[in-house]
């Protein structure tokens, strides 16, 4: 199922990408909130999660594309 897909994915992701990504999308913080949790700015945050959905995606396109 997709929902297993984009969980072994994301366990390939950095870090960074992988803790930036469950707290935006799993439990829904706002970038602020992102940004405290991970001691970094608030642009920062907005970053690491723009970088972890575009890797992921990439990741998850490449495993459905067809051989």
């Amino acid at each position: 199922p997709r929902r297993e897909l984009v969980e072994r994915q994301l366990r390939t992701l950095t870090p960074e990408h992988q803790t930036a990504l469950e707290l935006r999308v799993v439990q829904e913080l706002d970038y602020q909130d992102v940004a405290l949790r991970m001691k970094v700015t608030e642009q920062a945050a907005r970053a690491r999660v723009s970088r972890g959905l575009k890797a992921l995606a990439t990741r998850i396109s490449r495993l459905e594309r067809p051989t």
